[in-house]
């Protein structure tokens, strides 16, 4: 393993989706195969020693949308099967277990709004298989009701035709979970699954790759540009505490600050040079 082959695998562990856990497993598989090539004298020494976790905070590091880029998303992916779903996180800030969560009961077309009611995880079993969960939203913040706007609707509404289709397509086949977004024939999406079809899609569109929470980060970071009260915006994603909101999201203030003191030299505008 050459210093270049390391650096390239180090690049693409950070430009993937792979949780830290994956990271560390990887490394540490890695790691023991090339400390039995050192035994069996195949190598000189282990070059996975010299190797490093990266550091929890940066690997919490979420890099949203710019406009452009969810602009360009959402052009791209018009007419797939589950552009509803990725418009609806774009434009309501929602989790990836509340949007694979939600059913078509917790949506008023009539009022205008949908209720967050549960996640869909993944977990455990007491056979330490994965299996798939619909749990309550952990805190009351979380459980929320989010206002649609008219083209929220309209994408909703036509996504509700076509699923109708794949209804009538599988027949008695089709496990009617009542969900909004589900696999063809009605059975819950995996998160692992949506989580590879949104990577594969943002490829296909030559974006950068990013995680499906910066959809959720996109939606803040965008209000914010635009002079939102942060408040409403801790409402609307379901903070529990306005502290969560403004240490998450805080780095992409950074426009906004320099547009309020832009406003504020307008305010008090003067000739540059005292005469």
């Amino acid at each position: 393993m050459k210093e270049g082959r390391k650096a390239q695998y180090k690049k693409e562990t950070q430009q993937t989706s792979l949780s830290r856990r994956t990271v560390e497993l990887t490394r540490t598989i890695i790691k023991a195969a090339l400390t039995q090539a050192v035994k069996e004298q195949l190598i000189a020494r282990n070059p996975a020693d010299a190797t490093e976790l990266p550091p929890a905070d940066e690997e919490k590091e979420v890099i949203p949308f710019t406009q452009e880029e969810a602009l360009k998303f959402l052009n791209s992916i018009k007419g797939k099967r589950l552009f509803a779903a990725y418009y609806l996180c774009l434009a309501t800030g929602l989790r990836r277990g509340e949007l694979l969560g939600l059913k078509w009961e917790d949506i008023d077309f009539r009022s205008g709004n949908f209720e967050i009611k549960r996640n869909l995880v993944e977990v455990k079993n007491e056979t330490g298989k994965y299996v798939l969960e619909f749990q309550k939203p952990k805190t009351r913040k979380s459980q929320r009701t989010i206002p649609m706007t008219e083209d929220i609707i309209k994408v909703l509404k036509a996504h509700k035709v076509k699923q109708n289709e794949e209804k009538l397509f599988f027949g008695k086949g089709y496990q009617d979970n009542g969900l909004v977004f589900c696999s063809e024939d009605g059975r819950p999406l995996w998160p692992r699954n949506f989580h590879r079809q949104y990577s594969n899609l943002l490829k296909a569109a030559g974006i950068p790759h990013k995680k499906p929470h910066a959809m959720r980060h996109t939606f803040v970071s965008l209000l914010l540009e635009q002079g939102e009260d942060l408040k409403n915006i801790q409402e609307l994603v379901g903070h529990a505490s306005i502290v969560v909101t403004a240490n998450v999201y805080g780095k992409i203030a950074e426009k906004t600050k320099k547009k309020a003191v832009e406003k504020m030299s307008q305010i008090l505008k003067i000739e540059a040079v005292n005469r």
